[in-house]
Parts: C-alpha cells; structure tokens; sequence
C-alpha cells in the first residue's frame, strides 16, 4: 500500500500536480477515461480521490466486477464501466472536487504500471433558462485541449438533437432536428456550446456529452422551462403598458373638461328661460312696448312697435 502511495505522489509529478482538468457544473456527471479499449492484458485497476481508495477492478480475485470502497461521499454516484474500467461519477457537488488518481498494472509480454491524474473542479451553470432567451454551456478547455477533438452529443427528451465535432478549430455540425439549423454555435477558442432563441417547444430536459480528446467525458444536463418572458421583452411591455396608463389618464381628463363645458351651456340656457322681465311698460296708445330682460349679466331689449 505504501508503494503504491509513493507511486502516485511520484506520478503527480510526472503528469503535473493537476493532470488534466476537468470543470463541470453542480449537478453534473463525468466520466474519466482509462484510454484502454479491453482489459485484456490487465490484471489491476484502482481509482482514487484525494489519496483515498474509492473505486477498483481486481481480475485476478473478481473477474472484472467492479468493487466500491465505502465512502459516504460517493454513495451511488459512481459507476466503473466493467469492459474499459472507465469512472463516472455523478451528481457532482463541491465536495467531490478534486484529484482522482488511476492506476493500472498488468502484464502483457512484461508487466507495465501506469499512472494517470484527473483534476475535478466546479464551474457556474446556468439550468433554467427563459424562452427566447439563449443557454451557453460551459466547459473551458485549456489551452493543450484546444486542438484535442472536442465532440458533443446533444439530446432532448432522451432524443438526439445534433452532434458537434471541433478539430484543430475546423467545426462539423451534424443536425438530427431540423428546428436548431442556425441555433447551435460552439466557439472553437472555449469549446463553448450556445443555444439560441429557446422556443416553447425546446421546454423540458436535456442531457450534452462533451468529449475532449480521449481523456474524459463531461456529462452535462439543463432542463428548459417556459418561466415567462424573455428579459428583452419585459421592458417593451413595461414601456407598452406605461403608454397605455399615460392614453387612459389624458381621455378621462379630455372626457371631464367636455362634461364641465357641456354642464355650463345648460345652466346658461336654463336662466335665459326663466328670467322675469324687470320693467314692462305698457303703452296703451299701441304706439310702443319695451321689456326689458337681465340674463347672464347681460341686458336684453324687446321692443314691440
């Protein structure tokens, strides 16, 4: 055990104090790559956390079952793949970040030991998004993984949606579902997948396997919701109901001022109606008559010849 330890330590150094590394968002899974096709050939191989034993295939005591050790932290988040021996380990949180460590030992016309080291962290992601806005998968890949092949794998309700290989920066799209043409764009400088412009129909659960090169697969998962509104569009309805607002208030205020006018006119007739002439002379030779009328402030004369 104590060689075995000092192995890895001194592997640590051979392939770097961190490896390759691998950022995955909370939630996520990842599957560390062996780079072996059979285990034909291999009689051990172990994986470890952080120095900790968590996960082995030993054929010479059980075939290729694999066998977990106890650890509270991986309880059913991992699964060695029997016929590779590659790792995944799913439902990723912070507290499964950190150095994985492979080794494996065999004989094949001589024994061989070899060490590998895999440094997991996490990376902000956005889960939820909004229709009509966009989603950008993150999976920042350093600069030696740049001119790896970087190959995603997009389903949709368990669905194939598309596949995207990037070599050497050269990008080849192979679309399943014709609703994404000109949605998908993968920047070949991060590796970054976006998609654009969510419609209602794109709601519900997506599953992107990332592989870069051959030395691990990131296993990513969001699921698309029809929360409401795209943030775009909620300041357009904010200005269009204000407008609205604005509209309603001058009508009234044009609706009142014609009430106040049309009242007015009605009580200036009224009083011209019923005004009582201030002095009727008579004059009973039928030569003259004069009534005299006070309305609104104004004297009237009526005369009568």
């Amino acid at each position: 055990m104590n060689t075995i330890c000092s192995l890895l330590i001194i592997s640590l150094f051979i392939n770097g104090v961190f490896g390759d590394t691998v950022s995955v968002n909370d939630g996520d899974s990842v599957t560390l790559h062996t780079h072996l096709t059979e285990l034909k050939g291999v009689d051990l191989i172990e994986w470890w956390f952080n120095g900790y034993h968590i996960a082995r295939i030993n054929r010479e005591v059980n075939n290729s079952d694999p066998v977990y050790d106890p650890d509270e932290r991986f309880t059913d988040r991992l699964k060695m793949n029997p016929q590779t021996a590659d790792l995944t380990i799913t439902d990723i949180t912070s507290q499964h970040t950190g150095l994985y460590q492979l080794h494996i030992s065999g004989d094949r016309g001589g024994h061989f030991s070899s060490f590998s080291t895999f440094s997991v962290s996490l990376s902000p992601e956005v889960k939820i998004v909004k229709e009509r806005d966009s989603v950008t998968l993150h999976i920042d890949v350093t600069d030696e993984q740049r001119n790896d092949q970087i190959h995603w794998k997009i389903k949709h309700n368990k669905s194939p949606v598309a596949e995207i290989i990037t070599v050497n920066g050269k990008i080849s799209t192979h679309l399943i579902e014709e609703r994404f043409r000109d949605r998908l764009k993968l920047d070949d400088q991060t590796g970054s997948l976006t998609i654009t412009h969510m419609k209602n129909e794109d709601s519900g659960p997506y599953e992107a396997d990332v592989t870069i090169g051959n030395t691990h697969t990131i296993h990513k998962t969001f699921s698309v919701t029809d929360s409401g509104h795209s943030s775009g569009v909620i300041p357009v309805m904010c200005v269009s109901l204000l407008l609205l607002v604005i509209a309603a208030v001058v009508g009234v205020v044009i609706y009142r001022r014609r009430k106040m006018r049309h009242r007015d006119s009605n009580r200036g007739e009224a009083s011209m109606e019923t005004n009582e002439p201030l002095r009727n002379r008579d004059a009973s030779n039928g030569a003259f008559a004069v009534d005299i009328f006070k309305a609104a402030g104004t004297y009237f004369e009526q005369g009568v010849l």
